[in-house]
C-alpha cells in the first residue's frame, strides 16, 4: 500500500513539475509534426463529470475536454481543468432538485468518465492530482485508451512569431451531430 502511495506521489510530482514548468514559460503548446492537427486531435478526449445513484444510474453534471499525457496498456493519465471534474455539494443538490433525483434515500457518488468517441465511455476515471488555484487536474484510469495517442507537449518559450499554435477541445454539443 505504501508503494502505491509513493508511486502516486512520484507521478504527481513529475506531472506537476512539467505542468508548472510549462505554465511559467507561457503555457502548453503542441509540437509541430507532419499532421499536427490530426495527431493532437487523437489525444483529446471528452470528460463527463457527474453523480451515480445507488442503482448505478449516471447523471452528467459537467462535460469538458482533456488531453492524454500518458497512455499505456493498463493505465492512462489525462490532463483537464479542475473545475471540469468538481461540482461541490451545493451544485449537486441543486442539480438533483431540478431533475427530481431523490437525495434522501440515495447515496450519490462523484463519477468521472472518459469518452473517446461519441457516447462511447472508454473508462471510468479518478482524480490523481489537482489544484483548484491553478485550475488543473490529472485524472487516471486503470484502462489504457485504445486507439488514442498522447499529446506532445512543447515549451511556449521556444515559439517565435509566425509559429502555428493549435487549441483543441470538445464543443458543448460534441457528438450530437456526428
Amino acid at each position: 500500500m505504501m508503494y502505491i502511495k509513493s508511486l502516486k506521489v512520484l507521478i504527481f510530482s513529475i506531472l506537476l513539475s512539467a505542468l508548472v514548468y510549462s505554465i511559467f514559460l507561457g503555457g502548453l503548446v503542441v509540437n509541430a509534426a507532419e499532421d499536427p492537427i490530426n495527431e493532437a486531435k487523437n489525444a483529446v478526449v471528452e470528460i463527463n463529470y457527474g453523480i451515480k445513484t445507488n442503482d448505478g444510474k449516471f447523471y452528467k453534471i459537467k462535460h469538458a475536454s482533456g488531453i492524454i499525457i500518458s497512455n499505456q496498456e493498463n493505465k492512462a493519465y489525462v490532463l483537464t481543468a479542475y473545475n471540469s471534474v468538481h461540482a461541490g455539494e451545493k451544485k449537486q443538490k441543486e442539480y438533483c432538485k431540478k431533475r427530481g433525483i431523490n437525495t434522501e434515500n440515495n447515496s450519490l457518488t462523484d463519477t468521472i468518465n472518459i469518452v473517446t468517441k461519441g457516447d462511447v465511455i472508454a473508462a471510468p476515471a479518478s482524480v490523481l492530482a489537482s489544484s483548484e488555484d491553478k485550475n488543473f487536474c490529472v485524472i487516471e484510469t486503470d484502462n489504457g485508451l485504445a486507439d488514442k495517442s498522447t499529446v506532445k507537449l512543447g515549451i511556449s518559450g521556444n515559439l517565435v512569431t509566425g509559429d502555428k499554435v493549435y487549441a483543441l477541445g470538445f464543443a458543448e454539443n460534441a457528438g450530437k451531430n456526428d
